[in-house]
């Protein structure tokens, strides 16, 4: 899936800049709200998607919780 919606894990410790500090993509359909939170372990992250209506009038995502572990 192509998208520029969804969450991205960087890694500021790393050497280098940008994409250098990538760690991991998570693709969504529709937007992500702009809260999501992350467990006191790190080991999981919780997103909340919602849909949106395209340029064409089509819409896209769902009301949606992602949980990333």
């Amino acid at each position: 899936m192509t998208s520029f919606f969804g969450a991205t894990l960087f890694d500021t410790s790393r050497a280098g800049s940008g994409m250098d500090k990538l760690l991991y993509l998570y693709p969504t359909e529709g937007p992500v709200f702009f809260m999501a939170d992350i467990s006191a372990d790190g080991m999981y992250i919780a997103l909340v998607e919602v849909p949106f209506t395209d340029e064409k009038g089509t819409n896209k995502g769902r009301y949606r919780v992602h949980i990333i572990h």
